[in-house]
């Protein structure tokens, strides 16, 4: 009786907080093109970081109330308390210059601070007396410090300086030279073990995986990256959908300046010892070297990168940031190629404690991996062409020293179409004809043809108080609501018979979560809660194991994680930690929605896998300890 009062509660919070989610796009949605209309020019974005330290007097040790401490080049700062400590909070990532100043005293600036999203600087200043003001400052270079005392999990965190200096092309590529990252046999990402899927992607704070297959679905060039963090294992509560790690990527703005850069490499310099006939060994059938030219018009083989950046003529405080890459390059083996081209451009603008960024990302692929049973007869093996657009705006705001918030909204859409040569469904040749190593003529083609195209638009927001010089309070919210198409023809074993589905749903995700960032001198406390609801709005059999019981509504995913973390100092050099948490991941939609068509007892046939919008999600408790 109290299990079944309990459902009831559930279903009545389901269809409100359905209801409670439309009416918040709606909301938003109206905000949104309200400031475009009024505020054009006005964009901004991102996740920022904290810096926080105390100043004193040199030559006694006490502490400096009132000292001003600020960013060189920004209108970012604060001043100290009575008992000399500062904060400066909403500072995006990157390498700064800091000063503090005083009157009657020399004043200090320390030069390339590194700041990282979401993670506290700690930085002290020391300030000698003077009695007359001699105009001379003392200079001090920052120097990237051994521990992170509040890092309270395993981190990775690259900056764009690092990614300069690495001879990589692409986000998996700098991904995959991180420690605990491991490359499969398809080229898929796993972090410490975990299954590729596990992973949930995010760009400037808004996510950017394709929620059918739950890869990393976004072209970006790398010259557009300030910073890419890493987090695996554990983290706070503000990530979720994931349950390996989180990679959040925090893309460059504009400066004021104008400055660009232009840069080639390539893979393709000295020719493959395989793209020729006879390579190593007699060619057993006939084999004609491919090359990417011969599909696409491509002038050259290589990587072409660079960038641009400045301030927008005619707009006060606006500046543009402009960054592109040009991907042509043959597989080493004896066929396949990638083609890329994408662009990002972020136009930024700061009003004083207003910032606002748009963000507009566009890009398309051409691909064909290589496989070996496929060597002689490539060209009845798929191409996979992709095309992406992304476009966000952010809104950021800090009343005062102690607070600010920011609300984003977004929408990402990713297309891909998997094919043989152009062909249709019904223009697929059947057969089989193999040697058990290699297809052979009146092979047919390759049995998969995939045309999936997928549309998010989604919400989030934040709101950050610094309480004291102890407690960070941070709360926030996120949306999502997807639009999935799919059209596949598949057959489950070679000669059978191919299955032919068409899908289009519409799900919606939602989260809440509050956390609180507790900093003390012998211990840095993250705690914090977070509360995930995902609606796959389909409908299943009301027994799993009964095709004629009925259809009803799935069910929908509920989770309140809990989420801890501790970092304590043992020395100078060393520090100790611990998490411990709560993790909820919503199983990739085609999953979910695969094969439905057959939910009905009279279509249902042999040999085919229907999904589960039922099926409950990923469900993990994850236990860390670590020494830095």
């Amino acid at each position: 009786m109290i299990s079944r009062e309990l459902k009831n509660i559930f279903s009545e919070l389901s269809k409100r907080l359905d209801k409670s989610i439309i009416l918040l796009y709606t909301f938003f949605m109206k905000r949104i093109i309200y400031l475009l209309l009024l505020l054009p020019t006005l964009l901004l974005a991102g996740i920022t970081g904290k810096i926080a330290g105390r100043v004193v007097n040199a030559e006694t040790g006490e502490s400096l109330p009132y000292v001003n401490v600020y960013i060189l080049g920004t209108n970012l700062g604060g001043v100290t308390d009575n008992e000399g400590y500062y904060f400066i909070l909403n500072i995006p990532p990157g390498y700064y210059n800091i000063k503090a100043e005083m009157i009657g005293f020399q004043s200090v600036i320390h030069e390339g601070v590194l700041v990282v999203s979401d993670r506290t600087t700690p930085l002290n200043f020391s300030l000698n007396p003077i009695i007359l003001d001699i105009g001379k400052e003392v200079i001090v270079v920052g120097e990237r410090p051994l521990i992170e005392i509040d890092r309270t999990s395993k981190i990775s965190i690259v900056t764009d300086r690092e990614i300069e200096k690495m001879p990589l092309h692409t986000v998996s590529d700098i991904l995959a030279s991180q420690a605990g990252v491991t490359t499969g046999a398809g080229q898929e990402l796993h972090v410490r073990g975990g299954r590729s899927g596990e992973l949930t992607y995010m760009i400037d704070g808004m996510s950017v995986r394709d929620p059918l297959f739950g890869n990393f679905a976004c072209f970006l060039p790398s010259s557009s990256i300030s910073e890419m963090v890493l987090l695996s294992g554990t983290f706070n509560a503000e990530y979720g959908d994931a349950m390996s790690g989180v990679v959040n990527i925090v893309t460059k703005s504009g400066e004021i300046d104008f400055r660009g850069d232009v840069g080639y490499s390539s893979v393709n310099i000295v020719d493959s010892p395989y793209r020729k006939k006879n390579a190593l060994a007699e060619d057993k059938y006939e084999y004609i070297p491919q090359d990417v030219r011969d599909y696409y018009d491509v002038l050259s083989l290589g990587s072409f990168e660079g960038y641009l950046t400045g301030s927008i003529p005619g707009l006060r405080n606006t500046t543009l940031f402009v960054g592109g890459k040009h991907i042509a390059e043959n597989s080493y083996l004896p066929f396949g190629y990638t083609l890329e081209r994408n662009i990002l451009t972020k136009i930024t603008t700061r009003l004083r404690n207003f910032n606002v960024f748009l963000s507009l990302q566009g890009g398309d692929g051409y691909y064909q991996n290589y496989s070996h049973s496929w060597k002689y007869r490539y060209d009845h093996y798929p191409q996979e062409e992709k095309l992406i657009h992304r476009e966000a705006i952010s809104i950021r705001h800090a009343p005062n020293e102690r607070l600010f918030y920011s609300m984003s909204l977004s929408s990402f859409v990713n297309n891909n179409l998997l094919q043989v040569d152009d062909k249709l469904p019904e223009e697929y040749e059947s057969g089989i004809a193999t040697d058990l190593e290699f297809y052979t003529e009146g092979g047919g083609d390759y049995s998969l043809y995939r045309d999936s195209k997928t549309g998010t638009v989604s919400s989030n927001g934040n709101l950050t108080l610094q309480l004291n010089n102890r407690h960070q309070l941070k709360t926030g919210f996120e949306a999502k609501r997807h639009n999935l198409y799919l059209c596949q023809m598949s057959r489950l074993v070679v000669g059978g018979p191919y299955q032919y589905q068409e899908f289009q749903h519409y799900p919606i995700e939602a989260a809440i979560y509050l956390q609180d960032k507790m900093e003390y001198d012998y211990m840095v406390l993250n705690a914090g809660v977070r509360f995930d609801y995902a609606d796959p709005r389909a409908n299943m059999w009301k027994d799993i194991t009964d095709p004629s019981s009925g259809l009803v509504q799935a069910d929908k995913k509920i989770q309140l994680s809990p989420r801890i973390g501790l970092a304590h100092p043992v020395t100078d050099r060393t520090v100790l930690h611990f998490a411990y948490g709560h993790f909820f991941q919503n199983p990739s939609y085609y999953c979910q929605y695969t094969n439905l068509d057959y939910l009905d007892p009279e279509l249902l046939v042999n040999n085919v896998i229907i999904g589960n919008p039922s099926i409950k999600a990923q469900k993990t408790v994850a236990y860390e300890v670590g020494l830095q």
